[in-house]
C-alpha cells in the first residue's frame, strides 16, 4: 500500500476497553433516537397532516419505544461515567427531604393504578457523598421498577433509615419479584429476569445497573432480597459522612 493510500484509509478507533466501547456505542445512538423521536412528535402534533386514530396510535406506540431507547442510553452514558470515575460526587445535604419530594411524584402515578404506596421515613438528616441528580436518579430508577412491575391494586413500600454509619434505602413491592438465582445477576447491564422478559412491560435492563453504579461511586452497596409484600426489595446502602 502506498504512503498516500495509508494517509488517506480510515484509521480504526482505540478502545481501551469495554467502557470505550459502550460510550461510544452510546454517544452515537443518542443522535439518531433523538431526531427520530422529534420527528415522531412533530407528526403526532399534526404539524403533517391529519392522522387517522390508528395512525396515531401506532406512532404513540413508535414514539414511546423511541423514549425508551434515550432512556437507555442515558443510563448506559451515566453508568460509564461513573465506572471511569467522571462523575465527581459531593456531599448530598438533607437527602431524607429529597426522597420525600420524589415519592410525592410518584404516588399519583400510583393512585390511578389503585397501587398502595406507603413512604417510611423518620425525621433525620443524612449526608452522603453522591451528587444530587445521581442521588434522586438512582430514587427514581427502584420507582419505576416497582411500579412497572407491581399489578394494579398492588402494594409498594418505600423506606429509609439510618444508624451511626449508614443510610439505608429500601424499596419493596407485591410484584412479579426476582428469582433467587437472579438476585445477583440482575444489577448487571441489560440483564432481565425471565419474569421480566415475559410479562408486557418493557424494559432495558439498566435501571438496577445504573442504581449500582450509583450506589459503588458512593462507597455503598445493593442487593436484591424477597419482599415480605411477595415481590422483589433491594435495598441500598450508602455509607454516612461528617
Amino acid at each position: 500500500m502506498s504512503q498516500k493510500s495509508e494517509e488517506n484509509s480510515v484509521k480504526p478507533i482505540d478502545l481501551q476497553n469495554g467502557l470505550d466501547l459502550l460510550a461510544f456505542g452510546s454517544h452515537q445512538m443518542r443522535s439518531p433516537v433523538v431526531a427520530a423521536r422529534s420527528l415522531l412528535q412533530t407528526v403526532l402534533g399534526g404539524y403533517a397532516g391529519s392522522l387517522t386514530e390508528r395512525q396515531r396510535d401506532l406512532l404513540n406506540k413508535a414514539d414511546q419505544r423511541c423514549g425508551q431507547a434515550e432512556e437507555a442510553v442515558h443510563r448506559l452514558l451515566a453508568i460509564t461515567r461513573l465506572q471511569r470515575g467522571q462523575e465527581a460526587p459531593f456531599l448530598l445535604d438533607e437527602a431524607v427531604d429529597l426522597v420525600r419530594r420524589i415519592a410525592e411524584e410518584y404516588a399519583t402515578r400510583a393512585r390511578e393504578r389503585k397501587i398502595d404506596l406507603t413512604v417510611e421515613i423518620p425525621s433525620v438528616r443524612g449526608h452522603v457523598l453522591v451528587g444530587k441528580a445521581l442521588f434522586t436518579e438512582m430514587v427514581q430508577a427502584l420507582l419505576d421498577n416497582a411500579c412497572k412491575y407491581t399489578p394494579d391494586y398492588g402494594s409498594i413500600r418505600l423506606s429509609l433509615t439510618t444508624d451511626k454509619t449508614t443510610l439505608m434505602l429500601t424499596v419493596a413491592d407485591s410484584g412479579i419479584g426476582i428469582p433467587e438465582d437472579m438476585r445477583k445477576k440482575v444489577f448487571g447491564p441489560f440483564v432481565r429476569t425471565s419474569h421480566a422478559s415475559h410479562s408486557s412491560r418493557p424494559g432495558t435492563g439498566l435501571g438496577l445497573a445504573l442504581v449500582r453504579a450509583i450506589a459503588a461511586s458512593a462507597g455503598g452497596d445493593v442487593r436484591a432480597v424477597k419482599a415480605d409484600l411477595g415481590g422483589a426489595e433491594i435495598v441500598i446502602s450508602l455509607p454516612l459522612v461528617r
